[in-house]
């Protein structure tokens, strides 16, 4: 346990004591608290807790009234549902670190998702199963919701595309994104569908069910497939990067999306 590990840590070892915790948390449970986004591994978001006060209302220290001093814990995929964001999964987060980005800070260019299911998805296939970890990836909060992060990327001058599921909903979204933002989004918004006509769909029926269902039996006893569930183990199995053999042509379909988005970006 630790408490505060980032305390007098210039950046760059912040990100260096946040891959050794990654290497020796293999060997036992480690447990830290931070107010520094640096130490923050949007792979362990899933089971990170939000730390609150209640003395503290509305995180304003004028108001501060040590008689009040409620202390409780949150799980974050729960806190985000109690305190919705109209901007991305990740706001929350940013939200309760209080962060402000640099105006030195541009990211890399980056692929926005339509939210977290697709994103650890992504991640769990591309970091994990096939080793590769040059994509950045931003989860928003639905497929019809992705506006302002749009605006936002696209303000910063930072270099992105938009990779939404094939369902209708989803082409809908699309055709709507086109009309409001007009040139800003052109070649810049993809379906699934785009990248293979056979995928019109979510992203989670590129897999058969019982390939689905066997990453679920993975770490769940159960004889069907639940997508609940099985979005559950995805994040579990990127959490421990728990490598479990799957098809080659399961591989294959995820090394077609890489390759479309490293060519789109």
């Amino acid at each position: 346990m630790f408490d505060e590990p980032a305390a007098n840590l210039s950046n760059k070892a912040q990100k260096q004591l946040l891959k050794s915790l990654e290497r020796i948390s293999d060997k036992c449970t480690i447990i830290y608290t931070t107010h520094s986004h640096h130490l923050i591994n949007p792979n362990w978001l899933e089971g990170a807790y939000v730390v609150t006060n209640g003395a503290l209302e509305n995180g304003d220290m004028e108001s501060f009234c040590s008689k009040n001093t409620n202390i409780e814990l949150h799980k974050y995929r729960n806190y985000v549902n109690e305190h919705p964001q109209n901007v991305s999964y990740f706001q929350p987060i940013l939200d309760i670190l209080e962060y402000v980005p640099s105006e030195l800070d541009m990211s890399m260019p980056s692929v926005i998702v339509e939210g977290k299911n697709d994103f650890y998805t992504l991640k769990y296939f591309f970091e994990v199963q096939m080793g590769l970890s040059d994509v950045y990836l931003v989860p928003g909060m639905s497929c019809g919701n992705v506006d302002t992060l749009i605006s936002l990327f696209y303000s910063w001058g930072k270099d992105f595309i938009l990779l939404l599921d094939s369902d209708i909903e989803a082409q809908s979204s699309k055709k709507r994104y086109q009309e409001m933002f007009g040139g800003i989004v052109k070649e810049r918004i993809y379906t699934l569908a785009d990248i293979n006509p056979a995928w019109k769909k979510t992203m989670e029926m590129i897999l058969t069910n019982d390939q689905r269902l066997k990453l679920q039996q993975a770490l769940f006893q159960s004889k069907k497939y639940s997508k609940k569930t099985y979005n559950k183990a995805i994040q579990e199995l990127l959490m421990t990067k728990n490598k479990i053999e799957v098809e080659k042509e399961v591989i294959a379909s995820f090394m077609e999306i890489y390759n479309f988005i490293k060519q789109k970006l």
